[in-house]
């Protein structure tokens, strides 16, 4: 087949061949060279929903999840080859993401994130090498979008630090959310709110109480709170510092 130099690779050409000549169309002018390639293997594509909108389950929970694909190969990626189809569909390159301009093609990142129904779903990514080996694969996505705090937890419980992180997990969308903290005995000892929040969130609590005092040692309870127009969905949890 026929070769153009493009930096450090060579990429082959659409043309023809037989056993006396070797042909093809370039749409630049280049460096050529008629060239038998060693590798057939395509590219390696790796692919996953990113874990913001499935938490710790596999079924994804909002409707518009993030899908992150990595293709390696040691020839260098044909980045023009690659190609994203949605339930057999092809996806207009303007609704995915590849970055521009690479020097080094032998690793290409893409994003893609569709907009998704319930139900079941096969997303495709495909690419070439500059060899001109090609390589596809398919994630299957299930999906069910539906208004609900699914998971919380706070890291690390006990607390033996200066800070824990709270995660919490909600289907759909949360127009806000509201976490208070009490003691055993009930006294109220802080409150932290934030806005829209969908799929995985997470928000450090410094131990500190409403009035800037570092709580002390034991064990605390809390409500966490989720709402969407007029429905709320709470959840409670209990945590110890033990510093």
């Amino acid at each position: 087949a026929l070769y153009r130099r493009d930096g450090t690779f060579w990429t082959r050409l659409p043309g023809q061949l037989d056993s006396a000549w070797a042909g093809g169309w370039s749409p630049a002018a280049g460096a050529f060279l008629p060239l038998a390639a060693a590798d057939s293997a395509g590219p390696v594509i790796t692919a996953r929903v990113n874990q913001g909108a499935t938490g710790w389950g596999q079924r994804i929970r909002v409707a518009r999840p993030e899908c992150s694909v990595l293709i390696e190969d040691p020839d260098g990626v044909n980045v023009d080859s690659v190609t994203v189809t949605l339930d057999g569909q092809a996806v207009p390159r303007g609704q995915f993401s590849l970055p521009s301009g690479l020097s080094d093609t032998r690793a290409v990142p893409l994003i893609f994130t569709p907009t998704l129904a319930d139900g079941e779903h096969l997303l495709g990514f495909s690419a070439r090498d500059n060899l001109g080996n090609r390589s596809t694969v398919s994630l299957a996505a299930s999906v069910s979008v539906s208004f609900d705090l699914l998971e919380h937890a706070n890291y690390p419980n006990p607390v033996d630090g200066e800070f824990t992180t709270f995660y919490f997990f909600v289907g759909d969308h949360a127009d806000r959310y509201r976490l208070r903290i009490y003691t055993v005995a009930g006294r109220h000892v802080r409150t932290i709110e934030g806005g829209h929040a969908a799929g995985v969130e997470t928000f450090p609590w410094d131990l500190r109480d409403h009035d800037g005092r570092t709580v002390a040692n034991g064990v605390y309870f809390y409500t966490l709170a989720v709402s969407q127009g007029d429905r709320t969905v709470t959840r409670t949890g209990k945590l110890a510092v033990l510093r």
